[in-house]
């Protein structure tokens, strides 16, 4: 056990206006101007022994070379590169980061020049992080938000409720940070807006800073690869709520409501234990087709429709109706990304899973975009009193399904249902179909070893 110091800085990192956005593929558009900064945001925590740090990022994502080239700058202010956690609010408002595609496919618009810029950024934000470190308490608590979330392939399936929160304050009772865990797609806004912004993360933040106006607030996504907003679920003929900044609001000051009554009745110590492991996983990727077939699918869908050419959605359209409305322009994107998928071949993906341990909370930071059972699951079983799952964190890999949803949606695409499909076919998931349930082994053994 040491005493705990604790250092935070924000930098802001929104790009120029007439940069790429990310998230929606129908959405060609360049960005026409900022709702609210986009913000690259670091908390150190030091026991005397080890050190911890987290960025959290209003983005949608990084690929494996940005990552190391972050870790590498990193490493050279004395921190490990396993102690490192970044994660990602994977907000769809954000500039697309995406360089290194999953599948090489299909021609998504990137901000190459940006993305070289953000190691920089970021670890000059370390950097700020690690010379304000002073002495802290930290102190965590639970809540629960209810009914603002569906599971978007089955909307009477599992979600996860639970707030999850830390609270980091200087030894005379300011509120420093406060780290918030939720598990939600950043969707409020739809393909329709062309304003950077952090979607309902920026409203969340918002109502927690005026109630702590001196605190910074740390959105850390949880296992949310199925779980959309409101009742927002693949299909839904009569959604509640259009894309807009009125339900970004809602849906941000919902969660910031019960984050505040959280925050008020945690008790904090400085008295802390840090216990870090990561390790480096290897998960199977699915057997694509053969090339010729890819080309063959590609051919079959050019032939029945055409590529999306609009530079962002109408303005009535939705996330629930987008995949019906698209049919064959979807059938054209996923043909080309499978094709991409089988000129890669079959063999294996080499990711990692962190985890740290704090006293008695723990936190497991997944790469990718795991579904919500995956999360509930590690949760269930972590052995600690509260326990963040973390997704979108470090490098993107797809989505992480469960294998109960590879099995019911289907191999590729074309062959499941519309509401099945995302998420769990080839080529929005690469992996086979196991592939969560063994980063859910991994997770749980590494936190066994770290009790």
């Amino acid at each position: 056990m040491g005493k705990l110091k604790a250092g935070t800085s924000q930098i802001v990192i929104t790009p120029p206006i007439g940069t790429y956005m990310a998230g929606y593929v129908f959405r060609t558009g360049k960005s026409l101007g900022v709702h609210d900064e986009i913000y690259a945001k670091t908390l150190v925590l030091d026991d005397g022994k080890e050190k911890i740090v987290i960025v959290s990022l209003d983005l949608i994502g990084l690929d494996r070379n940005t990552v190391l080239k972050i870790r590498e700058e990193v490493e050279k202010l004395g921190i490990k590169a396993e102690n490192l956690i970044i994660a990602n609010s994977h907000t769809h408002g954000s500039p697309n980061t995406l360089i290194q595609a999953v599948a090489q496919g299909f021609d998504w618009p990137v901000n190459s020049e940006y993305v070289k810029a953000l190691p920089s950024y970021i670890v000059g934000g370390v950097k700020q992080a690690l010379i304000n470190l002073k002495e802290a308490r930290i102190g965590f608590g639970k809540g629960r938000v209810e009914g603002i979330t569906v599971n978007r392939r089955h909307p009477k399936g599992p979600v996860d409720p639970e707030l999850n929160l830390a609270k980091i304050e200087s030894i005379d009772g300011n509120t420093m940070a406060c780290l918030i865990n939720y598990a939600c797609h950043p969707i409020t806004l739809g393909g329709q807006n062309m304003l950077l912004t952090a979607d309902y993360v920026y409203y969340l933040s918002e109502l927690i800073h005026k109630y702590e106006p001196k605190a910074l607030t740390f959105f850390l996504n949880g296992a949310c690869g199925d779980i959309n907003p409101f009742d927002w679920y693949f299909g839904n003929p009569k959604p509640k709520y259009k894309h807009s900044y009125k339900s970004s609001k809602r849906f941000g000051y919902s969660i910031g409501g019960e984050a505040i009554k959280v925050l008020e009745n945690i008790d904090t110590e400085e008295e802390v234990n840090l216990k870090i492991k990561s390790e480096r996983i290897k998960l199977e990727k699915r057997k694509p087709p053969s090339v010729e077939e890819a080309e063959r699918l590609v051919r079959e869908a050019l032939k029945r429709g055409k590529r999306f050419d609009k530079e962002r959605w109408d303005d009535e359209d939705h996330v629930c109706n987008i995949r019906s409305k698209y049919s064959l322009e979807y059938d054209i994107y996923f043909a080309e990304q499978v094709l991409g998928i089988a000129k890669q071949g079959s063999g294996y993906l080499e990711t990692e899973i962190f985890c740290f341990t704090l006293n008695d909370l723990a936190m497991v930071a997944l790469p990718g975009e795991p579904f919500v059972e995956l999360g509930l699951e590690i949760k269930r079983k972590s052995g600690f009193k509260d326990t963040f799952v973390i997704g979108y964190s470090n490098e993107y890999i797809g989505y992480v399904p469960t294998s109960k949803a590879v099995e019911e949606a289907g191999y590729l695409w074309k062959d499941s249902p519309a509401e099945l499909m995302y998420g769990a076919t080839l080529p929005s998931s690469i992996l086979s179909k196991d592939g969560g349930e063994l980063m859910v082994s991994k997770a749980l053994e590494i936190l066994k070893g770290l009790t």
